[in-house]
């Protein structure tokens, strides 16, 4: 475990460097819900979390696998063809999170009913999130549609719910039914994004 908050936190130093495209492999950060195999075509990299550099293309597909869950698939790409997407402004973000769900956080496989399993959300520059489900899962409910929607909240706007910023704990409020302490304790466990999405998650009200 403290390894893999060293990494992480070394992770995010890196983040804040330069947006400038060169040919220097891009380092990035993979975690999921489940330990998975994370592959570059049929080079086996390591297990999620992953911390590691990635050969530099305009479009790299990384594989996560798992015996018994869906196969999940993460287009990795330029940072500048990404710097579209990046959201500023308070009320931007906060108004954001069903465009969050049909634009960053993109259904992994989809069939012709429109069935999703598993998803993927960039939440930093190079930082993403994956999350597989089983072989055998089926449509999926209207809680865990909204499990995704609040991990997915959790994901893009860590640092400032971290940071007890009021507007953004009171957005979180109101999707999670959590109380500002109860979101303190929860980042006081669980100090790293996805585990703290996934945290929030599983405590939130149901509908």
């Amino acid at each position: 475990m403290k390894r893999f908050f060293f990494f992480f936190s070394l992770f995010c130093l890196c983040g804040c460097s330069s947006l400038k495209m060169d040919t220097k492999p891009q380092t990035v950060f993979i975690d999921s819900n489940v330990t998975a195999w994370v592959y570059d075509g049929d080079k086996r990299l390591g297990e999620t979390p992953f911390y590691g550099e990635i050969e530099r293309s305009w479009w790299t597909e990384i594989t996560l696998q798992k015996t018994g869950y869906k196969t999940v698939k993460v287009p990795l790409k330029r940072r500048m063809q990404r710097k579209i997407f990046n959201l500023t402004g308070t009320e931007h973000a906060l108004a954001a999170s069903s465009f969050y769900v049909t634009g960053l956080g993109l259904p992994a496989v989809t069939d012709m009913s429109g069935t999703t399993f598993g998803f993927w959300v960039e939440y930093m520059p190079n930082a993403y999130y994956v999350e597989l489900e089983p072989n055998d899962a089926k449509h999926a409910s209207a809680n865990v549609l909204k499990q995704r929607e609040i991990k997915l909240f959790a994901l893009k706007n860590f640092p400032e719910i971290a940071a007890r910023k009021p507007e953004y704990l009171k957005a979180f409020h109101s999707m999670t039914g959590l109380n500002d302490r109860a979101v303190a304790d929860l980042i006081d466990k669980n100090p790293q994004p996805s585990l703290f999405a996934n945290a929030a998650a599983s405590l939130a009200r149901k509908e």
